[in-house]
């Protein structure tokens, strides 16, 4: 009961505001710190969660939250593909909102340094699913006694207010991928398909829009960049 009112209290309101205090009192290297640093953030979240279901649940409860993988072969192309869509649809949004590109920062890409990003990102990306998709949803609808499908739009709107750092249009752009990640879930019966969708959505984010590492302050009440 305690997670499902912390995660998204913490998540959907003290993360942004956490985020922005970053940038507010450490300007550019604030903001680029805490880019960096934030999937480690999400590291220790999963494993909290993970060790909150061994202790009162225990491990098989996993399953049950759609960490199944059996045939999934063709989702797992289908949700790659959905992922690519999700982030070619924002980047044709913010550009023609007139959304202004932030100069690319490139940070050291080292066998090391590359592959430890890599890591952090996907379990960033896993970490998410489970919290906002798998555990949050059926734990808000038990837990306040509503309808699963008013639970997932509860959350896909805490997953918007989750991004409002990057924008407040971010809100809703990141509300409406997480309902579609939502729907992957429920459509295949597997987390791993929205982990998929996801996880090539973030990396589009990082490797092909260039801009997830702004050299400027945060456009928190400014403009719009690609996230």
């Amino acid at each position: 009961m305690y997670l499902v009112i912390f995660f998204p209290i913490f998540l959907a309101i003290l993360f942004p505001l956490l985020a922005l205090g970053f940038s507010m009192m450490l300007g550019r290297q604030g903001h680029r710190w805490f880019m960096i640093s934030s999937p480690v953030f999400f590291a220790i979240l999963l494993l909290l969660l993970l060790l909150h279901i061994d202790v009162n649940e225990g491990w098989d409860s996993l399953a049950a939250l759609g960490f199944t993988s059996a045939g999934l072969a063709g989702w797992f192309v289908m949700a790659a593909l959905v992922g690519y869509g999700q982030y070619l649809a924002e980047k044709t949004i913010v550009m023609r909102m007139g959304g202004r590109p932030h100069p690319q920062v490139k940070p050291e890409m080292n066998l090391y340094h590359g592959g430890l990003f890599v890591v952090l990102v996907v379990i960033s990306v896993i970490a998410e699913e489970l919290i906002w998709r798998a555990y949050l949803i059926p734990a808000m609808s038990q837990a306040w006694e509503i309808d699963l499908v008013w639970a997932a739009f509860v959350a896909a709107l805490l997953f918007g207010s989750h991004h409002a750092y990057f924008g407040w249009q971010h809100i809703a752009f990141k509300a409406v991928h997480g309902g579609i990640w939502t729907a992957l879930f429920w459509t295949s019966g597997s987390l791993w398909s929205a982990v998929v969708a996801h996880t090539v959505f973030n990396f589009c984010i990082y490797f092909l829009a260039g801009r997830n590492l702004p050299t400027g302050n945060p456009p928190l009440g400014g403009g719009t960049i690609m996230r």
